[in-house]
């Protein structure tokens, strides 16, 4: 392949590359972080912050993320599948599209989260805190509610699954 056909492909796919070719994965946690599209699965991330951060679609599967600060971040389509997400903190985030299927989010605080097209299937959501959370088209089937406070300040009994009662 001639060396002038080389360069071309190569500035031109630095020029097209996604904003997560740029994104500092490697940057270590900090308030606002730039972790877009990053893979953090498996991780032990507990007790960091990186609040006010970019997190859209970045991978937290099966990572450990238990007491983080994810304060006012923007993590839609961000994954934490079956991850350790105990004590974590997301108020006021967006996590729209985001998936929790069999995270652990037991005490999270997702106060003013906005939470469209969410999967918290089969999560355990015991004491989880959603108080003025925007839920629209989120999915709760078989996700242990038990002792959430929901949207609207109300408690969820003990064995709620699927939905607050």
């Amino acid at each position: 392949m001639p060396r002038f056909l080389v360069l071309w492909l190569t500035a031109w796919a630095l020029m097209v590359a996604p904003p997560a070719a740029w994104a500092g994965c490697s940057d270590a946690p900090a308030p606002g972080a730039d972790w877009r599209g990053c893979n953090m699965s498996g991780l032990d991330l507990k007790g960091i912050d990186v609040s006010g951060g970019t997190m859209r679609g970045t991978n937290f599967d099966r990572g450990d993320l238990r007491d983080a600060r994810f304060l006012r971040v923007k993590a839609s389509r961000a994954r934490f599948r079956e991850a350790r997400l105990a004590g974590i903190r997301f108020d006021g985030a967006d996590l729209d599209g985001a998936q929790f299927g069999r995270a652990d989010l037991t005490g999270a605080s997702l106060r003013d989260t906005t939470l469209r097209a969410t999967n918290f299937q089969r999560a355990i959501l015991k004491g989880a805190d959603f108080t003025g959370a925007r839920v629209l088209n989120t999915d709760f089937f078989r996700a242990d509610l038990s002792g959430a406070t929901w949207i609207d300040g109300r408690h969820c009994a003990e064995g709620s699954t699927g939905l607050c009662r």
